[in-house]
């Protein structure tokens, strides 16, 4: 609510529950894929990690999406965008070591930065206008999910 300026509503505590067993299915694939292609090597890994990083994301704006069409989703999100996601990740290694160095307690206010940080990224993903020609917007022209609006939170509003 906080990166989509939208009033806190403490209905949102438990609006996952209907879908719960769709997101632990959908993460044991994710974890699945990622594990065998890190057996491979770690850089394919590490690539299918970032591949599927936006999954949660996708869960909850498309609850309709079957697991593997959410993961494709995801695969299709973050094509030409891993080395930006990578790059914001890195630059919060200085703010994780400094957390190290309060022995943990600085992960308190990074954990929540770190993760605004992640849905401001999903949300200047998903909002690429079609006529966008920028490098990470052109392979999302097509997509449809990206033009359904009804998601777990719109429901609630």
């Amino acid at each position: 609510h906080l990166v989509r300026e939208r009033k806190l509503d403490y209905n949102l505590l438990l609006s996952g529950i209907n879908i719960f067993p769709k997101i632990i299915l959908t993460n044991f694939l994710r974890y699945l894929y990622i594990i065998l292609l890190s057996l491979l090597f770690l850089i394919p890994g590490v690539v299918a990690a970032y591949s599927y990083s936006m999954t949660e994301f996708v869960i909850l704006d498309n609850p309709n999406l079957k697991s593997d069409e959410i993961l494709t989703a995801s695969a299709k999100l973050m094509k030409g965008n891993k080395w930006r996601l990578f790059m914001l990740d890195l630059s919060f290694l200085g703010w994780i070591l400094l957390c190290f160095l309060t022995m943990g307690i600085g992960f308190l206010w990074l954990a929540p930065y770190m993760q605004v940080a992640r849905t401001t990224f999903y949300q200047d993903l998903k909002m690429c206008s079609k006529n966008d020609e920028s490098d990470y917007c052109i392979n999302l022209k097509n997509e449809k999910w990206l033009d359904n609006n009804e998601t777990i939170v719109s429901k609630l509003d």
